[in-house]
């Protein structure tokens, strides 16, 4: 091998000629993308053609040498700034071969444990591509990986620091795309992505929940909401089944021997449309199935793009698992994620369960907020009244994330009337604000115990925009400032989350066919329209009709709540 240098990706002024290399130099210095970590330690290693070194290079934990002068003997590295590289740590470092031009499954990446290795990894990309160069970087212990193309708004994920990429039980969801501005195309060049090629950035998920964009890489535009590749109607004559191991350099040699075929698909169980193996088949222009089952003699049609029909069983599954997570603020993170693409989403056969879990925890973590609210409620004794038994803001939400939906929507109607109960409160607690909220949540967990998916949306946006007297409903959970995020960033911000999002897909929730997840009967009226003014005079006038929706309560309580709430406002 000839000689081996190995300098800093990120401190170099000058790109390097490979196009996976110079996408993560890049983003390094003007990332489009605030939702990921970035790594920052990323070594470089490239061929140095005709020039050799005088010794080894010794890695110490001091500062390392640096080898330049010629020498008459090959095999030597030369390392600029390669100080304190965690190659013996327990973490080590990864490799990552980059060809010049990208390929789909070039030669696989790996973790290394030294230079030796680092070297017998990059010869193995030099033989098949002579102009590679090698990316390290520290080594992510990552419980999933996700493929994120940003233009094409797909989103594929899987298990492992590979699942995604090799097609390994993986999950592949329509996404929210991002608009091609004048930056992001400048973007895109300056990564050396053709025009007609989209940005597939690969992500990892740490452990601990952090997501790093470990590549940003050329690749083909996915159709959105296609899960197969068929490019024309064809009789199936052969299969082939795509097992692993995986060898893609066979696999990508059979594609281009059998481009075009109309006898011939490729059948791939647990792979996505924008896997290696699919790129491919895709390129060659080649059937690629991810079905159950492909039988020789069947006919295969080019796929046609709907929204897929609502299953109220996974529906009704999504909702339960709203109820066995603790974590409020990541859960509600996740769940506004996916509100947010909740229009491309109805395109995945995977939209019913999402959305049940995204309505779930937006009605939990509204109906945890008023509880905790409510804890400040006064009885006329002067003593806090606890909802849950404790008067601690903790406390409430520990016992709350315990209750199913349905106990917690018996909790909120029997508290509804109380907090215009002005009297009991002090200090800016309770107040109207906090009844109408209580309200909308109540609106929303009707709708989605009835099965209205569609009114159960447009109820937990409402929901999302409403505020207490101190700011936005939700602040003890999430910042306001995600709102603005999911909203702008739809698709990275869904991305972000793409580990939780996983786990909810990879879940099997005990469903029983023909039930629901209706709650016990809450005392609720669906005929009260309330309307209250003042008269010239001063005095208040009440009005009832009908009305939508509205919690029930005694007629003498209900005029007492509201005097009280018109002298105080």
């Amino acid at each position: 091998m000839d000689n081996f240098r190995i300098k800093k990706l990120l401190n170099t002024r000058h790109p390097p000629h490979t196009q996976k290399a110079k996408g993560l130099w890049v983003l390094s210095r003007k990332s489009q993308f605030n939702q990921f970590n970035i790594p920052q330690s990323v070594y470089l290693g490239i061929n140095i053609e005709g020039v050799l070194c005088n010794k080894p290079v010794q890695i110490s934990s001091g500062r390392s040498s640096v080898c330049s002068r010629p020498a008459a003997h090959e095999g030597m590295c030369a390392v600029e700034g390669l100080e304190g590289w965690p190659f013996s740590s327990i973490a080590g470092v990864f490799g990552r071969p980059c060809p010049e031009t990208p390929r789909h499954g070039f030669i696989d990446s790996e973790r290394v444990s030294g230079l030796d290795e680092t070297i017998r990894l990059f010869q193995r990309a030099l033989d098949v591509d002579p102009r590679s160069e090698i990316l390290l970087m520290p080594y992510i212990d990552c419980s999933s990986s996700a493929i994120w193309i940003p233009e094409s708004g797909s989103l594929t994920i899987g298990r492992g620091n590979d699942g995604a990429t090799a097609g390994r039980n993986s999950y592949l969801l329509p996404v929210a795309q991002i608009k091609a501005t004048d930056s992001f195309k400048k973007f895109k060049s300056d990564c050396g992505i053709p025009d007609d090629k989209h940005l597939y950035a690969e992500l990892v998920s740490d452990r601990n929940g952090g997501v790093t964009i470990v590549q940003a890489r050329a690749g083909e535009p996915t159709p959105q909401g296609v899960t197969e590749y068929i490019p024309r109607e064809q009789t199936v004559e052969h299969v082939i089944e795509i097992t692993e191991p995986y060898d893609w350099a066979e696999h990508e040699a059979l594609c281009v021997a059998l481009a075009n075929s109309t006898t011939v698909v490729f059948h791939h169980r647990g792979g996505q449309i924008t896997c290696h193996a699919a790129m491919h088949c895709r390129t060659n222009s080649i059937p690629y199935l991810i079905r159950d089952e492909v039988l020789v003699g069947d006919t295969i049609y080019p796929p046609v793009v709907a929204p897929v029909p609502h299953d109220y069983i996974e529906f009704i599954g999504g909702i339960q698992l709203s109820e066995c997570s603790a974590d409020v603020s990541n859960a509600l993170r996740v769940a506004i994620g996916i509100l947010h693409n909740s229009i491309p989403l109805e395109y995945s056969e995977h939209y019913s369960r999402l959305i049940g879990y995204s309505l779930g925890w937006i009605y939990r973590a509204a109906a945890l907020a008023c509880l905790g609210e409510a804890r400040h409620y006064k009885t006329p004794q002067g003593t806090k009244n606890g909802m849950l038994g404790t008067t601690s803001r903790a406390g409430v939400y520990a016992k709350g994330v315990e209750l199913t939906n349905a106990q917690l929507a018996t909790k909120l109607a029997s508290f509804s009337h109380k907090f215009v109960h002005y009297s009991a409160w002090s200090g800016g607690y309770g107040g109207w604000k906090w009844y109408l909220a209580l309200v909308q949540a109540l609106k929303l967990w009707n709708s989605i115990s009835n099965m209205q998916i569609q009114t159960a949306v447009g109820e937990a946006s409402k929901l999302l925009n409403m505020a207490h007297n101190g700011g936005w409903l939700l602040n003890k959970f999430c910042e306001q400032s995600i709102m603005s995020q999911a909203a702008e960033q739809s698709g990275e911000f869904l991305a972000a989350t793409s580990n939780s999002i996983l786990k909810l897909l990879e879940a099997r929730p005990e469903v029983t066919p023909g039930k629901t997840v209706k709650p016990r009967k809450t005392r609720a009226s669906h005929k009260w329209r309330i309307t209250a003014s003042k008269t010239e005079s001063g005095a208040i006038k009440l009005r009832v009709n009908d009305l939508d929706w509205f919690p029930m309560m005694p007629s003498s309580a209900f005029k007492s709540a509201m005097q009280d709430t018109f002298e105080n406002v």
